[in-house]
């Protein structure tokens, strides 16, 4: 389809890897995930998603938040950090 991508993990317990991820998105988006759908709370059923495996596309961190497109119906929504932490842990 005429593009490259590099896959990396990150399997340190603790924070995510934030500063690797911002020079990352300072190139292009990046695919994060899998992320418990229970701790994305921009999606009003979150409550309910509790445990579901899910995949957003990340553009830009800024502060103490995270851009991203979620394709689950939600464009260029924001998340602070530390909620994507516990849906990044999960």
């Amino acid at each position: 389809m005429g593009f490259d991508f590099d896959e990396s993990s990150h399997e340190k317990p603790g924070k995510p890897p934030y500063d690797e991820l911002k020079q990352v998105l300072a190139k292009s988006p990046a695919v994060l995930g899998p992320l418990d759908m229970g701790y994305l709370t921009h999606n009003p059923n979150h409550k309910h998603q509790g445990g579901a495996d899910h995949f957003v596309l990340a553009h830009k961190i800024e502060k103490d938040e995270i851009y991203f497109h979620d394709p689950e119906g939600f464009p260029n929504v924001q998340l602070p950090l530390k909620q994507m932490e516990l849906a990044w842990e999960s």
